[in-house]
């Protein structure tokens, strides 16, 4: 509440209230990539970061600035901007999304919002093959990113815990044709063979990179080896000559 103030000859004493509304985003979803609850930025490193600053009913001129640590690097006369954090270096650092706005009767820009985020390093996916027999290789694809911006992990193996059914080691294969090193194979160890219930052995996967230090796990079930009998008699007839 404000007061007119207006001195001696100011013969109004009332008082009048002025009210701002809250600034509310064009769209909920502003950033790229995002927490797709609460719409909370969550750049990484290696991934293009997309920011949207325009507010609803609030036309006119804006200006995106994007500081890492402090340091400018982008600037846009638009409303969006983007920047891709370096993967092994940025991580940890700090994102400061600035929004300045001009209407057609301001001679200058003014900041109407500041978003801070941490870069991280991207989120490491497993996939899974599907349930094995006791014997069988653990096939598995991994791949470092979020959805629509997959990239192939820099080291040659990840590492695994098992409980001791796998080795702890995985290495990479050839995706065949698509020329991407995303799968990986790990030989099952003895320790699966003393599985006797049908029902299979639920096993829990942590799969690790050893070099952007993410993790990311998945459940399988090992079912017992099937025994077959073999068919008695004699001679060698059953052989290849």
């Amino acid at each position: 509440q404000t007061s007119r103030g207006g001195g001696a000859k100011d013969l109004a004493n009332g008082s009048f209230t002025v009210r701002v509304n809250k600034l509310e985003p064009a769209n909920v979803s502003r950033f790229y990539p995002e927490n797709a609850k609460t719409h909370v930025g969550t750049p990484y490193t290696g991934i293009v970061f997309k920011a949207n600053g325009k507010f609803a009913s609030l036309d006119g001129s804006y200006r995106m600035e994007l500081d890492l640590n402090g340091t400018k690097v982008a600037e846009k006369d638009e409303p969006t901007v983007e920047y891709t954090p370096e993967f092994l270096k940025d991580e940890g650092k700090k994102l400061e999304v600035k929004t300045y706005y001009k209407s057609p009767f301001m001679k200058s820009y003014v900041q109407i919002d500041d978003q801070v985020f941490t870069v991280a390093p991207p989120p490491l996916i497993v996939g899974s093959s599907g349930d094995l027999t006791a014997g069988d290789p653990l096939d598995f694809k991994v791949a470092l990113g979020v959805p629509g911006a997959y990239s192939e992990l820099g080291a040659d193996h990840v590492d695994i815990e098992s409980d001791g059914y796998f080795e702890s080691t995985a290495k990479k294969l050839m995706d065949g044709a698509s020329g991407k090193h995303f799968s990986f194979e790990a030989k099952m160890m003895g320790k699966a063979n003393g599985i006797r219930d049908k029902a299979g052995k639920p096993v829990h996967v942590i799969v690790h990179d050893p070099i952007s230090g993410r993790s990311d796990a998945f459940d399988i079930m090992i079912y017992p080896k099937v025994q077959t009998k073999g068919r008695g008699g004699s001679g060698g007839g059953g052989g290849i000559h």
